[in-house]
């Protein structure tokens, strides 16, 4: 992993009012100094906290050298915040007492809203460790739109820190030692330090007059010496102070000073706890019994086309199911994998899961790591073998002429569309008009970096709405498959400007996706016309079949001949207004009885009825079918096929 700071000459983090950046000076700072609302909580922050938060994230990596900690220039400064956001109507957030067994913290962080605190869900009800909170208040500051226009001009900085404070709190690790790059399981001495600090005097003193505490943390440390069979780490202890009793003007008691102070305790305090010196698990260890230690704790997952039985193993191996509508970049990244079948491909959770850029398994690969973690204890979630070998395909790239299996460096990072050079959508508007759909496919687009504009979205007056195109799904909404067109779609229409703004088919977009691309506006394959030409057969790109799937030229599919079975690829679809149906002129794809298909241009043409396709076949490169593992031994039985094309048979 490349270290997490910036190269070059950047200057050292200063305050706002030493700040001369370019950076600073312009519109942008003016717009990050403006004070926003802090009386409404979004999720775990109010509108001035995003703001903030966004700020200290720009000013911390601007200056992120020997001068700029994490927890000097970063942490202590947003929790100061956290404290007083919304403090008048009780919306800031607060110190807790914590206790767990073999647990280093007896503090903890509780946003608010939280009514369970310490006794609720790590991650959702209260924090322990500083990377922990920061990355969760991060999250839910990107989800906000209200700041989105702060965070585009934060974008290079939030890039730079989230990936760092993901690895960070997967592997327990202090900010430093994840920018780093160290390997988790050899921490360095500030990372032991932390984890293991030395007692406050203040907290010494108190702990000597605490029998009771310290034969139950004695007890404590004791069992975790003989489960762990280590010798404890003897630290150089410093002189007791005696402790003075205090009365301040404004405390009136040294009593009452001291309730004060565990109400208000500060941030250092927290990393300067502990309980003794012996080498215990850190805060998130589970007991092996728990389900939450298993292989895929840490990890959600999102499944489509899956048995529930499925989502049970999941969650006995540790893993959390994710809920499809709460997704989004921030909150997936590093975190979400995606179980089904090579058959869902056209999907909903299916093209959305490709274009987060979560790594797409076959569902057979959580019986391997049951398999794999019964026989030896532990598996790997990135075992190296069993995700080659259960690699889902992107879906079919119309350009290859066969299918894509989704790249591992590209699932590893969790890559989306586009890649390093932004996502292929970036700075595009794009007009949605899908009904049901409409929300899913809004969800995909934003993933992949367009502002999209429904139905719902737009103020403006009739065609006045300016966009790049405008998505419809053409195989149900659009002639010759309606006769009139659904209000869904006329009423977008009327506020689009149309003069500029291309029509296209949704599939414009699966396929840009597919591709990693985007593919051209001006694409005559993905053009649509609103108007119904009248014709009783006509030429289509895309239909609606009875079971609710869809087809679409160039698909290649398994059809009936007679007894026999056939595959070939569609090349045109022809509609037919009078008998409600359609005809399908099929490339035949020439079996050799095994797993190969040959494809050339020079194989014979045959027209079905759409009654005889008995589903989609999937063709692979020779290179990607070589790795599959979930091939069906019966090669009569298979749907998955190695694709031979007329330049490797001459080979041959």
């Amino acid at each position: 992993i490349r270290r997490g700071d910036l190269n070059g000459n950047e200057p050292v983090l200063s305050s706002k009012e030493n700040d001369t950046t370019p950076q600073t000076t312009n519109h942008s700072k003016q717009q990050l100094d403006i004070t926003m609302d802090d009386t409404k909580l979004y999720d775990l922050v109010t509108l001035e906290t995003a703001r903030v938060a966004i700020d200290l994230v720009g000013r911390f990596v601007r200056g992120q050298d020997s001068a700029a900690t994490f927890r000097g220039h970063l942490f202590d400064a947003l929790w100061q915040r956290l404290k007083e956001q919304g403090a008048e109507r009780g919306i800031n957030w607060r110190y807790e007492p914590y206790s767990s067994p073999l647990s280093l913290y007896s503090w903890c962080f509780v946003p608010p809203g939280s009514s369970l605190g310490n006794k609720g869900l790590l991650g959702e009800d209260y924090y322990v460790r500083e990377e922990h909170l920061v990355l969760g208040v991060l999250e839910s500051v990107t989800s906000l739109k209200e700041v989105s226009g702060l965070l585009k001009q934060k974008y290079s900085a939030f890039s730079t820190v989230m990936p760092i404070l993901t690895r960070a709190v997967e592997n327990k690790m202090s900010y430093e030692d994840a920018r780093d790059g160290k390997d988790p399981t050899v921490r360095s001495r500030r990372a032991r330090v932390l984890d293991l600090p030395v007692a406050s005097e203040k907290m010494k003193s108190s702990r000597k007059k605490s029998p009771t505490r310290q034969s139950k943390v004695a007890s404590t440390a004791e069992a975790a010496l003989i489960s762990t069979k280590k010798k404890p780490i003897i630290a150089k202890k410093t002189p007791d102070k005696k402790r003075t009793r205090t009365v301040s003007p404004h405390t009136g008691s040294g009593k009452k000073q001291k309730t004060e102070e565990a109400e208000h305790i500060s941030p250092s305090f927290h990393m300067d706890q502990t309980q003794t010196q012996v080498p215990v698990p850190s805060y998130e260890r589970r007991s092996p019994s728990s389900s939450s230690s298993g292989p895929l704790s840490g990890y959600t997952f999102l499944c489509s086309g899956v048995d529930n039985s499925v989502n049970d193993r999941i969650k006995k191996l540790g893993g959390e199911l994710a809920r499809f509508e709460n997704l989004n970049c921030s909150n997936s990244f590093r975190k979400l994998f995606f179980l089904s079948d090579h058959q869902g491909w056209r999907k909903p959770k299916y093209v959305y899961a490709a274009a987060l850029g979560a790594p797409m398994l076959h569902v057979n690969w959580l019986s391997r790591i049951e398999e794999k973690y019964e026989e030896e204890g532990e598996v790997r979630v990135f075992d190296s073998s069993l995700y080659t070998r259960h690699r889902l395909p992107t879906g079919l790239d119309l350009f290859k002429r066969s299918y894509t299996l989704q790249r591992a460096s590209h699932a590893r990072d969790w890559v989306r569309p586009g890649g390093t050079d932004g996502d292929i959508f970036e700075g595009m508007t794009i007009g949605l008009a899908l009904g049901a759909e409409e929300k899913m496919w809004k969800m995909t687009l934003e993933a992949c970096g367009a502002t999209v504009r429904v139905l719902s979205d737009i103020r403006g007056g009739k065609g006045q709405v300016d966009v790049d195109c405008c998505l419809f799904n053409a195989a149900s909404d659009l002639p010759p498959h309606v006769i009139s067109l659904p209000l869904h779609v006329t009423k977008l229409v009327e506020f689009i400007d149309q003069t500029n703004a291309p029509l296209l088919d949704l599939a414009w977009a699966h396929q840009s996706i597919i591709q990693r691309k985007c593919l051209p506006l001006d694409s005559e394959r993905f053009t649509v016309s609103l108007k119904d030409n009248m014709c009783n057969l006509c030429k289509v790109n895309s239909i609606k079949r009875k079971n609710g799937g869809r087809l679409e030229t160039g698909d290649i599919v398994q059809f009936s001949r007679g007894k026999n079975v056939s595959y070939g690829r569609i090349v045109n679809i022809l509609w037919e207004r009078q008998a409600k149906g359609c005809k399908l002129e099929i490339q035949l794809l020439e079996s050799d009885g095994g797993y190969d298909l040959i494809d050339c241009e020079s194989c014979p043409l045959m027209t079905i009825d759409e009654a005889s396709i008995q589903g989609q076949v999937v063709l692979l490169s020779a290179r990607d079918f070589m790795k599959l593992g979930y091939l069906p031994k019966n090669s009569a039985q298979s749907n998955i096929f190695n694709r031979v094309s007329e330049a490797n048979q001459s080979q041959i």
